[in-house]
């Protein structure tokens, strides 16, 4: 049995839920290209503080990506930036200092920087700092934050959380799943939150054009030699050709992990500025301490960066990378 959040982290709980008892105003931040697990933490914690009065301005410079515009007030997630002081601000799944809106003097913003996580490689830059990589997803420290607070879950609270954890297991399919991630859900799911439709928005809707660019991801498909890797390119020109945004290809990765016998996949993803954008996936091998070479990270089984270089040889310096790796943990 997994022990819960405030048995594993008691200390740390105590001390974000003193700041967050005196203080009437918060900012709450995710990591760059937001995600699901990122929307839903937020949305759920803006609930949580209103139902007590308070504040907590959401702030994202890119936009929501189109799969979780179902979700009530998704548009409280702004890109204008905030104005004036916080009592805190509330980082997001950032492991780093690098993965938070660039465009932010966030420490201008306030004097408290509250560090929320559960990736193994976050560097704990925060003045106070929850990581806990036993958790599955953010939505998973952010229930039990809220839950510590004394606000009563409610239904909206309830549902955006089961987006957030919902998306970071990879609809429960990842390793990261435990005991207790479906302990949490269980509570959610009390509450009407029409589980089924949320997974098929999320999972099972796709726009014509977005279904005719998987076809031609496929068509780019490749392996290794002894079948070991596999991998794929998503280029600007495919993209541009049929309409399609970088947001609409969230799930690309996870669509293309299932070829039998591989270890590892690779999607490259072609930037706007140069370099390509790796995201990396694995039946166990670390391909975080690969993504970690070029300044990313994430888990061991799913991880990413983004390499500068045309493609052959951001190919190369990355399967460099991934060689180091398996020397090293052979």
């Amino acid at each position: 049995m997994v022990r819960s959040l405030l048995e594993r982290h008691r200390e740390g709980i105590e001390r974000i839920l003193e700041v967050l008892g005196r203080g009437r105003r918060f900012l709450a931040l995710p990591h760059v290209n937001i995600d699901g697990d990122d929307l839903g933490s937020m949305l759920a914690l803006h609930y949580a503080f209103a139902r007590q009065g308070k504040e907590c301005y959401l702030y994202s410079p890119d936009k929501v990506p189109e799969i979780y515009q179902f979700l009530p007030d998704w548009e409280l997630i702004t890109s204008t930036p905030p104005e004036g002081r916080f009592d805190a601000v509330l980082a997001l799944e950032c492991a780093n200092p690098e993965r938070l809106p660039r465009e932010l003097a966030v420490r201008e913003l306030s004097d408290v920087l509250i560090n929320i996580d559960h990736h193994p490689d976050n560097t704990f830059y925060g003045d106070l700092n929850l990581v806990d990589p036993v958790a599955s997803a953010v939505g998973e420290v952010v229930f039990g934050i809220i839950s510590e607070m004394g606000t009563p879950i409610d239904e909206n609270i309830a549902r955006a959380l089961y987006v957030a954890i919902l998306t970071d297991t990879g609809s429960f399919q990842f390793a990261n799943v435990t005991s207790e991630t479906h302990r949490i859900v269980g509570e959610l799911l009390h509450f009407t939150i029409d589980a089924e439709k949320i997974t098929r928005r999320v999972y099972r809707e796709k726009e014509f054009a977005v279904m005719k660019l998987y076809g031609r991801l496929l068509g780019s498909l490749e392996r290794s030699e002894d079948g070991s890797i596999i991998w794929a390119c998503l280029t600007r020109a495919m993209l541009e050709d049929l309409g399609v945004t970088d947001e609409d290809t969230q799930h690309f990765s996870e669509d293309l992990n299932q070829v039998k016998g591989a270890e590892i996949m690779v999607l490259f993803k072609e930037t706007r500025n140069g370099g390509y954008k790796a995201s990396l996936r694995s039946t166990g091998f670390p391909v975080n301490e690969a993504a970690a070479q070029f300044g990313g990270g994430g888990h061991r089984q799913a991880a990413g960066c983004t390499i500068q270089g045309d493609y052959e040889s951001v190919k190369r310096k990355l399967f460099d990378a991934l060689e180091t790796v398996r020397k090293r943990t052979a």
